[in-house]
C-alpha cells in the first residue's frame, strides 16, 4: 500500500506541482489549500505524512497539532517561506521531522525529503 500523503499549502500552484512530483513517484497525494478543507481532511483519513505550510497566522502549526491528535504517528514535514526561529521551533516541538524554506528549495528537493522521512 502506497504511503498517503497529505500537502496543506495556501499557493495552489506550487502545492499542485508538489502533489504531481510526489505522485509521479509512487504516492498517493492529497492536496489542500485551506485550513478548513485541511482539518476535513484530516478528519476522514489516517496520512502518513503531512507536508504542511505556515499559511496565513501560522495555520499550519494548528494543523500539525490536528494531525497528531488525530495520529500521533503522522509525520510531519513543514515546507514554508516563515524562516523565524520561533516557528520552527514550535513546529519541532509539536512534532515536525524537518522544517524547509521554500526560497531554498527545489521540488526535487521535496521528493528527497519525503523519501527520507517515509523511509
Amino acid at each position: 500500500m502506497k504511503p498517503k500523503i497529505l500537502i496543506a499549502d495556501s499557493d495552489r500552484v506550487l502545492a499542485e506541482m508538489y502533489q504531481l512530483k510526489l505522485y509521479d513517484v509512487g504516492y498517493d497525494v492529497d492536496l489542500s489549500t485551506g485550513l478548513d478543507e485541511a482539518k476535513e481532511l484530516i478528519s476522514k483519513s489516517i496520512f502518513s505524512l503531512l507536508v504542511v505550510d505556515m499559511m496565513e497566522n501560522r495555520e499550519g502549526l494548528y494543523l500539525i497539532s490536528q494531525a497528531k491528535k488525530r495520529n500521533e504517528n503522522i509525520a510531519v514535514l513543514v515546507v514554508s517561506a516563515v524562516d523565524s526561529r520561533d516557528t520552527i521551533a514550535e513546529a519541532r516541538k509539536l512534532g515536525a521531522q524537518n522544517y524547509l524554506i521554500k526560497s531554498k528549495i527545489k521540488p526535487e528537493d521535496l521528493v528527497i525529503e519525503v523519501n527520507k522521512i517515509l523511509g
